[in-house]
């Protein structure tokens, strides 16, 4: 089913660009140790991506892992080339909360050089490894803005996921007051409760109906989205791994068949833009980091 586009605004559209064996569902089951002996099929999404968004006039934002950049440099080169943006997603997508601050800043620093020095040119955008920017890790803002990011998009306001989550964060864009801006992930609410909406999975899992009805009451409320798929998600023919546990098989291959037709219907569906353009184009409130939460100063 094709849907009319219906809105004016520009969301903003993002990739996390890993392998399909480094997600945190296969951390047990696949080490970095062995990364190098299992079948890349990074550029199969990305191809397919890099096609759609040149056919829809899209300019999006891409996060790189580190270490698949460094093995992919023809493909950053294209990505880059094209016009879009271009961030970091950690070096060896760890998440924060898995690292000390020295420990994450030299993942950071790895990742930076690597994609600099492909492209030639700084970089701006960071995204953590599993959304996980929370109360425990708020120490690694001023981390990035040392080492020159400018946009962060690692805040899920949500409760109840196990590995990441900020409840009562912002669920609007703010600018931290050492100048970092945050994209928080999108979410919605139903029943009283924050539902998550922005990411991948979600994506995959969620109905398209509703995927676009969400989006569609955002942006009739002049509120833009903010969302985030990996090319793996639009890879039907990756590799299926063995011995996994039934939850992480669910989470990571539901949908699969599908979800190309389901991008499709998306980026026909509304206007996107990546995160450069939105800063240049929006007002943001100020936000100060307090006792472990992040607290509005004053809205535009």
């Amino acid at each position: 089913m094709t849907i009319a586009i219906q809105s004016a605004h520009s969301n903003i559209l993002s990739f996390d660009v890993e392998e399909w064996f480094q997600v945190g569902n296969f951390r047990n089951y696949t080490h970095p140790e062995e990364w190098e002996s299992l079948e890349s099929r990074v550029e199969v999404g990305v191809d397919f991506i890099l096609q759609s968004l040149a056919d829809h006039g899209i300019r999006a934002t891409f996060f790189l892992v580190g270490w698949v950049a460094e093995r992919h440099k023809d493909m950053v080169g294209r990505i880059f080339s094209e016009g879009h943006d271009i961030g970091v997603h950690g070096y060896r997508h760890e998440s924060i909360t898995t690292q000390a601050p020295k420990s994450f800043e030299d993942d950071l620093r790895r990742a930076i050089g690597v994609v600099s020095d492909i492209t030639g040119q700084p970089v701006k955008g960071y995204r953590a490894p599993s959304y996980t920017l929370t109360p425990r890790t708020l120490w690694a803002v001023d981390i990035l803005r040392k080492h020159g990011i400018e946009y962060d998009s690692s805040v899920y306001p949500i409760k109840g996921h196990p590995n990441y989550g900020f409840p009562g964060a912002p669920s609007e864009p703010f600018q931290f007051d050492n100048g970092l801006y945050e994209f928080p992930m999108s979410t919605f609410r139903i029943a009283g409760r924050v539902v998550p909406f922005g990411s991948g999975a979600y994506f995959r899992l969620l109905p398209f109906w509703l995927t676009h009805w969400v989006g569609q009451s955002l942006n009739h409320r002049r509120r833009f989205f903010t969302i985030n798929i990996h090319p793996w998600e639009l890879d039907p023919a990756q590799t299926v791994l063995k011995g996994i546990h039934w939850s992480h098989r669910f989470r990571h291959y539901v949908n699969l068949g599908t979800n190309r037709q389901k991008f499709l219907e998306l980026i026909s569906c509304f206007r996107f833009t990546g995160f450069t353009a939105a800063i240049e184009d929006g007002c943001f409130p100020q936000a100060r980091i307090e006792d472990g939460k992040i607290r509005l100063s004053y809205v535009y």
